[in-house]
C-alpha cells in the first residue's frame, strides 16, 4: 500500500513537470519586397520574408527559447531568372550575353566540429572555424558557420518559356571568378544578415 501512494506521488509529479514544460510554438513572418532598376532596363526584385519562432510555456506563458530565419525570393527581368533557397542570402547576380545567369549566396551550415566525428579513427576532424570573443579573449567554437556557394542558371524552357523547365546547378568558385570579367555583375539589394565580402 505504501509503495503504491509513493508511486502516486512520482507519478503526479512527473505529470505536473510535463504540464508545466509543455510549450507551443509561435511563428510570425515579415516580409519587405524591394524592387531595383537598373539603366538598361533590367529590374531585379527581392522578397525577404522574416520567420520569427518563439517556444512559450502553455501554462507558465515564459518564452524558453527563440529563432530568426530569413528567406529571400530573388528574380531577375527581362531574362525571367527565379531563385529562391531557403535560408540562403543572394549576393551578387551575373547575367552574361551568352543567356547564362550565375549567382553568389551565402548559406548557414552546421560546424563540422560539433557533428559526429569519423568512424575511422585514422581520418582526421576538420579544423573548426574560430572566432575570437574580444571580451575574454578566449576562442569560441560557433553552432553554425558561414558557407559561399555558387550556382549557374540553366533554362531548358522552350515555346514562349511555357515548357520544359530551369533549375539551378552548383559551380565551383573558380568557375564564377572567370565568368565576373565576362558577365554583368548587379550586386543583391539585402540586409546583410549574413556578412561575407562579394568576391
Amino acid at each position: 500500500m505504501k509503495t503504491l501512494t509513493q508511486l502516486a506521488k512520482a507519478l503526479s509529479i512527473l505529470g505536473l513537470s510535463a504540464i508545466l514544460a509543455a510549450c507551443t510554438t509561435k511563428t510570425s513572418e515579415n516580409t519587405q519586397r524591394s524592387i531595383k532598376d537598373f539603366p538598361q532596363g533590367e529590374q531585379m526584385r527581392v522578397e525577404m520574408t522574416q520567420v520569427h519562432q518563439e517556444q512559450v510555456g502553455m501554462l507558465s506563458k515564459v518564452v524558453y527559447q527563440t529563432k530568426d530565419r530569413y528567406q529571400y525570393q530573388l528574380s531577375f527581368t527581362p531574362n525571367d531568372i527565379e531563385w529562391q533557397n531557403g535560408d540562403g542570402e543572394p549576393k551578387q547576380l551575373l547575367v552574361c550575353a551568352d543567356g547564362n545567369a550565375y549567382l553568389h549566396f551565402v548559406n548557414q551550415i552546421p560546424n563540422p566540429f560539433y557533428s559526429t566525428p569519423p568512424t575511422n579513427p585514422a581520418e582526421p576532424v576538420p579544423e573548426p572555424a574560430k572566432i575570437e570573443n574580444p571580451e575574454t579573449q578566449s576562442v569560441v567554437q560557433p553552432y553554425f558557420i558561414l558557407k559561399n556557394q555558387y550556382v549557374r542558371w540553366v533554362d531548358k524552357r522552350y515555346f514562349f518559356k511555357f515548357l520544359g523547365e530551369s533549375y539551378w546547378a552548383d559551380v565551383s568558385q573558380d568557375e564564377y571568378k572567370n565568368k565576373v570579367a565576362q558577365c554583368k555583375a548587379y550586386e543583391v539589394p539585402n540586409d546583410g544578415y549574413y556578412q561575407a565580402a562579394v568576391e
